[in-house]
């Protein structure tokens, strides 16, 4: 690997870590898998690697279209050198779309979030509303969703992004309050009770 294509790769590497506080949650539950509390852990930190990844793009643009180094007084280089060059280019440009994407990922995760099935039941159930923080995105509240979901007596749960909070539908023989709350936080997530009728 050439020092040419350090700041690429690099910032590659940047807008995987600034977008994980999304793809870990959203990846897991598309999957079907238990939690990624520490995703939620990354998120303070996203700004700091959305930076240092525009940072690290506009340096592998500046080493890749800059006057070679090897150029003669002419301003001609070798064929080795304009080879490199040239791919150097082309990974450039086909990087850039995947940085991109990978940066603004938690913009439209929300795209790639399925509803969340219902049980249907002629019991009666009880309805809570939660407080939730740390909820920065679609994935979160797609993980949210399905951490509630995934326990047993839990109608239907809606997670609300905009107002941070997650109303459940749960059969109240099975289900208490207090068990949403520590399923939320095993999620990576903090949670409290708002509101809670028929409990």
């Amino acid at each position: 690997m050439k020092f040419d294509q350090l700041p690429i790769l690099g910032a590659v590497v940047a807008a995987v870590a600034a977008s994980s506080c999304c793809i870990l949650p959203l990846a897991v539950t598309l999957l079907g898998f238990g939690s990624v509390g520490f995703a939620s852990v990354i998120e303070p930190y996203r700004p700091l690697f959305v930076g240092l990844t525009i940072g690290l793009f506009l340096t592998a643009f500046y080493i890749v279209y800059r006057k070679p180094k090897n150029a003669d007084s002419c301003g001609c280089h070798t064929k080795t050198a304009s080879k490199t060059h040239q791919l150097n280019k082309i990974l450039l440009w086909v990087l850039a779309p995947v940085i991109i994407g990978l940066v603004t990922f938690p913009y439209y995760s929300g795209a790639f979030v399925r509803p969340v099935d219902t049980v249907e039941s002629n019991l009666s159930f009880a309805q809570v509303t939660l407080s939730v923080e740390g909820m920065t995105c679609a994935g979160c509240v797609a993980h949210v969703q399905h951490a509630l979901i995934e326990i047993d007596g839990v109608q239907s749960a809606v997670v609300d992004l905009a107002h941070k909070q997650a109303t459940v539908t749960y059969d109240d023989r099975h289900v208490h309050p207090a068990e949403l709350v520590e399923a939320i936080a095993k999620a990576g997530y903090s949670a409290k009770v708002l509101t809670d009728k028929g409990d």
